[in-house]
């Protein structure tokens, strides 16, 4: 998990941004520890087409899973960076002062 200056999070880790919801990847080592139960309960685990047997143990594939988390690979714009910008635009533009105007 990465922190900005002030303390707050930018980037994911095994938690979202919210603290308390798994990310993607924290919801592999969530599946990953449930398969290694299951496995010792004798669950056996199929591929894609159903009919072949995986062998055990059965893996998951971590690097897809950290591919496919957003909070890592394309972590949300702080809202300071955004509120940066619309006052850029605003101030370059007058965009917020024209859309005030124009609703009276």
């Amino acid at each position: 998990m990465t922190s900005n200056s002030t303390g707050r999070r930018v980037q994911g880790g095994l938690f979202s941004l919210d603290g308390i919801h798994p990310t993607t990847i924290g919801y592999g080592i969530l599946a990953q520890e449930f398969i290694k139960v299951m496995e010792l309960a004798g669950v056996k685990f199929y591929g894609p087409t159903g009919s072949t047997p995986l062998p055990k143990p059965v893996k998951l594939d971590f690097k897809r899973l950290i591919a496919l988390d957003t909070l890592i690979s394309k972590p949300p714009r702080t809202v300071a960076s955004v509120l940066d910008r619309i006052s850029f635009l605003d101030s370059t533009f007058n965009l917020v002062s024209s859309m005030i105007m124009s609703s009276y």
